[in-house]
């Protein structure tokens, strides 16, 4: 069998034409950037920036609403209250059957007998207003309690200078219930001077009412 030489082998015209290809490739490559390179134009550097727009003031249009300025709401301040002169006690229902106050002879002086109601009734009645602003006061009262232990008629004797504890005071000096005074062993009206003091809760935990005098002295 005969031998080819190397350079005549199938292999070698392919290699040989394969490298052939892959020169031309080359030199066209290299060609047309060439031509790009040359013919298209050079753009400066000043061109490529964009440009900054102008602001412009727009007026809104006659239908638009503008929202209105923000409005700062200062907090709340707690008005003092001024004191206020004492008014007179209303009209007794029957004023000539009760005596002004005065020393009633008795032998047994009335004694509360609803201390835990009259205290939570002083409670209730705290002017709010002086509440809060820890506001104390005390009022002095003649209370006329008759045969029965009630307390018919109402008389400030030392008013407090706020109206407001004055008002409370009566009230509070209307739910009172006493033990009728005795007088050789038989009921009689009498008058008592009763001391309505308010005060905090966090100064004493509760408002009291104290009883001062049972014996309606002066």
């Amino acid at each position: 069998m005969k031998t080819l030489p190397p350079e005549q082998t199938a292999h070698s015209r392919f290699r040989r034409g394969n490298r052939r290809r892959w020169l031309l490739a080359l030199a066209i490559s290299v060609a047309l950037h060439a031509v790009l390179f040359f013919a298209l134009p050079v753009i400066p550097a000043s061109r490529q920036r964009s440009p900054t727009p102008e602001l412009q003031v727009v007026s809104l249009p006659s239908g638009v609403v503008q929202a209105p300025p923000r409005v700062v709401i200062p907090d709340p301040v707690v008005p003092v209250p001024s004191p206020s002169p004492p008014q007179p006690d209303p009209p007794n229902e029957d004023p000539g059957s009760i005596p002004p106050p005065q020393v009633i002879p008795h032998d047994v002086p009335p004694r509360l007998t609803n201390r835990r109601e009259v205290e939570k009734t002083l409670l209730d009645l705290y002017p709010g207003s002086l509440e809060v602003m820890k506001v104390g006061g005390a009022v002095t009262l003649w209370l006329y309690v008759d045969v029965d232990g009630r307390v018919i008629r109402v008389v400030v004797r030392e008013p407090s200078q706020f109206q407001a504890f004055n008002r409370a005071a009566r009230a509070v000096a209307r739910a009172m219930q006493f033990s009728p005074a005795e007088q050789a062993g038989e009921p009689v009206p009498v008058w008592v001077q009763q001391r309505i003091r308010f005060q905090t809760r966090d100064t004493t935990g509760e408002g009291t009412a104290r009883e001062t005098a049972g014996d309606g002295s002066t």
